[in-house]
């Protein structure tokens, strides 16, 4: 193996692509900043159990763990920062306290999420924990939108879910866990074949079946799928209420395209109501992700949190592909005789940088302008264009 290599998924961030992601970083804090949210750095690495939200598998898959040299113990390398978030939020909030928290910190991934995928993600976003109405996900989501329209000019579409309403089926189906991941996979894919070829297996009633079998079906544009979906789902108390938060959701943003799509089930498995995505408009992974789930008990109970979250190099292909970059030249020579005019130059936003000559031609930057010495002042002087 050559010694520059490096490992499978794992890739270098380099010029003007380091340069957008920590732009973007900056502007994104910035706007987390200016609704309330408090930016915090958890570790890299903790305790395995703390890495782990109710032994969630998805999680479990993604985590690399290592034995602590120091103490014995088994620890984790962050794969998701949620899980930490919740264990920060139990430590510093009591019972009935309202708290915004907000992150951008790399994770890195036992294995990829799909073939193209960087197992070393730069993870960004955002948590509201101790509000248990759709209104933390209405905040949520509206701040996940502003995110995205930082990020990208492109048109998006916002999609939503709820984890209850296929919990509810799988409840009164009496599935046991191991069933319920197999049917999740499959409604998630939309493989409707082999859904109903597992659920004839399983010797359900036929009317459970149905109903299962229902959910691939339940996509498309929001209201329509609502419509279908209290029409046929069953009236149940728990899929009552999963159908009127979504319902809340699409009449809160009832100016933006929103699909519902009961299939959008999550890959990992902590969270317990709303799901929702955005998606570009030409792209079939959803760049950003988020949802409700439940936090840490404090003093007894559960604590109610809705984020998202996503990678920011995953935007990457909205940045220019420009690499090279305007500056100004000046020589090693006159580098420090000139070193107030440069700093002025350098205060204003300029580039300037030393030109060796004799090493070839920059390949990061584009010379447009010398400093040069005229009439005993420094001045820029133009270039010739190569």
């Amino acid at each position: 193996m050559e010694s520059w290599q490096l490992p499978e998924h794992i890739a270098d961030v380099l010029a003007s692509d380091a340069l957008y992601l920590e732009k973007m970083r900056s502007l994104l804090l910035r706007l987390f900043y200016s609704h309330g949210y408090q930016l915090i750095f958890p570790p890299l690495i903790e305790y395995a159990e703390t890495l782990l939200i109710n032994k969630d598998k998805g999680l479990k898959k993604k985590t690399i763990y290592f034995t602590d040299q120091l103490s014995g113990a088994l620890l984790g390398v962050r794969a998701d920062p949620t899980p930490q978030i919740r264990r920060i939020d139990a430590h510093l909030s009591k019972k009935g306290e309202l708290r915004r928290f907000c992150y951008a910190v790399p994770s890195l991934h036992a294995l990829p999420s799909s073939l193209f995928a960087d197992r070393e993600p730069l993870q960004v976003g955002a948590e509201l924990f101790g509000l248990k109405s759709t209104k933390a996900d209405l905040e949520i989501i509206n701040l996940m939108l502003e995110t995205v329209a930082l990020l990208t000019s492109k048109k998006i579409l916002l999609s939503v879910s709820h984890v209850q309403v296929f919990k509810d089926l799988a409840k009164a189906a009496k599935l046991n866990s191991e069933i319920q991941e197999k049917i999740a996979l499959l409604i998630r894919s939309k493989n409707i074949s082999s859904l109903k070829n597992l659920m004839e297996n399983l010797n359900l009633p036929h009317k459970q079946q149905e109903l299962v079998l229902l959910l691939p079906e339940l996509y498309g544009e929001g209201d329509t799928v609502l419509k279908k979906a209290k029409r046929h789902l069953p009236s149940s108390p728990a899929i009552q209420n999963a159908l009127q938060e979504v319902s809340d959701v699409l009449d809160f943003f009832k100016d933006f395209p929103i699909y519902v799509d009961l299939a959008e089930l999550p890959i990992d498995h902590y969270h317990t109501g709303l799901l929702y995505s955005v998606y570009l408009d030409s792209w079939s992974k959803p760049l950003v992700r988020g949802g409700r789930y439940t936090g840490f008990k404090a003093e007894g109970e559960g604590r109610s949190a809705s984020g998202f979250s996503f990678d920011l190099k995953d935007f990457l292909g909205d940045a220019s592909n420009n690499h090279t970059r305007e500056a100004i030249a000046v020589s090693i020579e006159d580098y420090r005789p000139a070193k107030s005019f440069i700093q002025k130059l350098r205060e204003s936003g300029k580039i300037v940088a030393i030109d060796y000559q004799e090493a070839g031609k920059d390949s990061e930057l584009r010379f447009g302008q010398k400093i040069v010495c005229k009439n005993g002042s420094w001045a820029l002087m133009a270039l010739e264009k190569d």
